[in-house]
């Protein structure tokens, strides 16, 4: 099982800095994190991505993070027509084999729906998870997108969205990023 690093619990900067000293070749590791920046952000911003040469891996780890939850936001955004507001997160996840386990993930999304204050059963969250696992086999690692609903009952649904891509720590270690927003649709929903 991967080891669980979330924001929720640390703080991305504590996150970023835990991937970061696992990494063996920083050049290579770069590299990748690069190329899942990019994906995550649209063509028309990729310029501004070129400061990811820079010497910290902290740094893009961050920014990989991070676009990582805007091109979640800008998905839930498109999908479901409003803005999920707070309620987005990410983590990575260290040593994720693929078709991995997803229990951290699992976790994470708990804590953060209690702290949200949206009342979910262990279907709903497991949905997300297993979307996450799922698409990046599916996808072979590379990074993507993918949303839905979880109907709680005829009058409430859950509106989600979760973003994924994984890169290499080491020769033997992949990393596991992701991110995701929720939102309670009381039954009213603007479009």
């Amino acid at each position: 099982m991967g080891q669980f690093v979330s924001t929720v619990v640390k703080g991305i900067d504590a996150v970023a800095n835990g991937i970061a000293s696992a990494v063996s070749d920083v050049t290579a590791t770069t590299a990748q994190i690069l190329q899942v920046t990019q994906q995550f952000t649209p063509p028309v911003l990729h310029h501004s991505l070129i400061a990811m040469d820079a010497p910290s891996l902290s740094a893009n780890i961050k920014t990989m993070m991070t676009q990582c939850v805007t091109a979640v936001v800008g998905l839930f955004k498109t999908q479901f027509g409003t803005d999920p507001g707070t309620n987005t997160d990410n983590g990575c996840v260290q040593s994720y084999s693929d078709d991995g386990d997803v229990k951290t993930v699992v976790s994470q999304i708990t804590q953060d729906f209690n702290n949200w204050s949206i009342e979910a059963d262990a279907k709903a969250i497991a949905m997300m998870a297993s979307t996450i696992q799922r698409e990046v086999v599916a996808k072979a690692g590379k990074t993507g997108v993918s949303y839905g609903t979880y109907n709680i009952d005829s009058n409430q649904s859950i509106d989600w969205v979760v973003g994924y891509g994984t890169f290499q720590i080491t020769p033997e270690n992949k990393g596991l990023v992701y991110g995701f927003a929720a939102q309670l649709n009381g039954g009213w929903k603007k479009k």
